[in-house]
């Protein structure tokens, strides 16, 4: 019989899960705290968070799924991802680009379990701020390019009397 605790424990990580756009389960045996705290706040930042909870839990909140029970053995944590699929996925990647001491071993996107090549593919696409980024330019360019002609020819008004009075001075 479960005790509470671990059922309000597991009931806390099925709704995290439920919540989060995407999902990491990864190993982060041998990874100090002082990175481990760095690598919590810069998922914080960017709309992520990492959690740590028993195999038993993650097992039992991923409904025994055998992608997930063959992956958990070790020291296991969820990164979870909830303002865009990809934010907490590259701040991930980067760490562990950075660090080399987390591996990623299943990640989780719409109701699919991603192998670990498939996830670090996920933390390659843009994020939502950079598609934002790049739509915001595309929809400004025209009104910027017709700003600027429009200003060409008053510009060259403006040239032309300088040189004339330039030339009889």
């Amino acid at each position: 019989m479960p005790s509470s605790k671990n059922e309000q424990n597991l009931q806390l990580t099925k709704d995290k899960i439920g919540q989060a756009k995407s999902v990491l389960i990864v190993d982060y045996a041998g990874t100090p705290v002082n990175d481990l705290t760095q690598l919590r706040r810069d998922l914080k930042q960017n709309g992520g968070e990492f959690f740590v909870t028993k195999n038993t839990l993650i097992n039992l909140s991923f409904d025994k799924k055998p992608e997930v029970a063959d992956a958990l053995n070790g020291m296991n944590a969820l990164i979870l991802s909830y303002d865009d699929e990809v934010g907490a996925v590259k701040v991930t990647y980067d760490f562990i680009k950075d660090k080399e001491k987390m591996t990623v071993k299943v990640g989780y996107l719409d109701g699919k379990f991603l192998t670990a090549s498939e996830a670090e593919a996920l933390s390659k696409i843009p994020g939502k701020k950079e598609m934002l980024a790049t739509l915001l330019r595309t929809v400004q360019k025209p009104g910027n390019d017709l700003a600027g002609v429009l200003q060409a020819p008053v510009r060259d008004l403006v040239y032309a009397l300088q040189a004339i009075v330039d030339k009889k001075e």
